[in-house]
């Protein structure tokens, strides 16, 4: 489906749904890569833990 639409006020949610449904994100995946380094020397750490969590989700 695709549906046009106009952001006409900051902060205004406005309901899409209606007869012929609703409007739904396809998500994006992909991989992230990183490498942990001491702040100032950039020397690499090994085993310091880390997590990513989702702003959306919380998912980690």
């Amino acid at each position: 489906m695709e549906r046009s639409f106009k952001i006409r006020k900051e902060g205004v949610i406005v309901d899409l749904t209606d007869k012929e449904g609703t409007i739904q994100n396809q998500p994006i995946r992909g991989d992230l890569e990183g490498i942990k380094v001491e702040d100032g020397s950039l020397k690499r750490m090994a085993g310091v833990a880390f997590s990513i969590t989702s702003k959306t989700t919380g998912e980690s």
